[in-house]
Formats: C-alpha cells, structure tokens, sequence
C-alpha cells in the first residue's frame, strides 16, 4: 500500500474503479432488462 505512488492511488486507481463499476451498473440493469437488448445496446 505504501508503494504505491500517491499520483496511481488517487487518480488512477480511482478512475479505473469508476470505469469499472460504471461498465458493471450497465451489465446489470442489461440483465435486467432483456439480455437481448442490453447486448445490442453495447455495441461500442
């Protein structure tokens, strides 16, 4: 932890975790909604 670079552990790793939970909401209401829809909806 104390490795870490205080730049990587404030800005980057918070922005990845965003990225991440961001593209996980997504997977989820996908799922929700019809599995169908979500997949055609993620085409980017």
């Amino acid at each position: 932890m104390d490795k870490v670079p205080a730049v990587a552990r404030s800005g980057g790793t918070d922005d990845f975790w965003a990225r991440w939970r961001r593209k996980m909401h997504r997977v989820r209401i996908g799922v929700r909604k019809s599995g169908v829809d979500y997949f055609r909806g993620d085409g980017s």
